[in-house]
C-alpha cells in the first residue's frame, strides 16, 4: 500500500495497517540502499518521509503511540516481543513533540534494537485510522 502526501504525490514506501495483538498497528517496510556490487536497489527511498508524514497525521487524530516493535526475521527468531520492543518512554503523546526529532530519536532506538534489516512496527492506542 502507498500512500499520497499533502499534495498528491505518491510516497515510495510499502507500509500496511494491521491490527497485532487486538491494537491497530501500522507497519512501514524497511529501507536500505543502493547497492552495486550486490545487484540491489534502494528500496523505500522515501521512508523517513513516510515516518514524519504518518506521525504527523497521527498527532492530528490525538493518537499516543504506545509501543514499536522491530519484526525482522532474525528479531523474531532470537528475541519475544519484549525483546523486540523500542525502548523509549510510552505512551509517546504525538501531539506534545517535535515530529521531526522524534522521528529521529525513534529511528536511533530502533538501531540499538535491532541491528539488520527490519520492520518497523508502531502500534497505537485510542484511535482508529479512518481518517488516513
Amino acid at each position: 500500500m502507498y500512500l499520497r502526501d499533502d499534495e498528491g504525490k505518491i510516497i515510495d514506501v510499502e507500509y500496511g495497517l494491521e491490527q497485532i495483538e487486538g491494537t491497530q498497528s501500522i507497519i512501514v517496510e524497511c529501507h536500505w540502499g543502493t547497492n552495486d556490487k550486490k545487484g540491489t536497489r534502494e528500496r523505500n527511498p522515501d521512508y523517513n518521509q513516510l515516518l514524519g508524514y504518518i506521525f504527523g497525521r497521527l498527532a492530528q487524530l490525538g493518537t499516543k503511540i504506545t509501543r514499536v516493535i522491530v519484526d525482522s526475521k532474525r528479531a523474531a527468531a532470537n528475541f519475544t516481543i519484549e525483546g523486540r520492543t523500542v525502548k523509549i518512554d510510552y505512551p509517546v503523546d504525538l501531539t506534545a513533540v517535535n515530529i521531526d526529532k522524534f522521528r529521529k530519536a525513534l529511528q536511533n532506538a530502533v538501531r540499538k534494537t535491532a541491528r539488520k534489516k527490519q520492520q518497523v512496527v508502531v502500534a497505537t492506542a485510542a484511535k482508529e485510522f479512518e481518517s488516513f
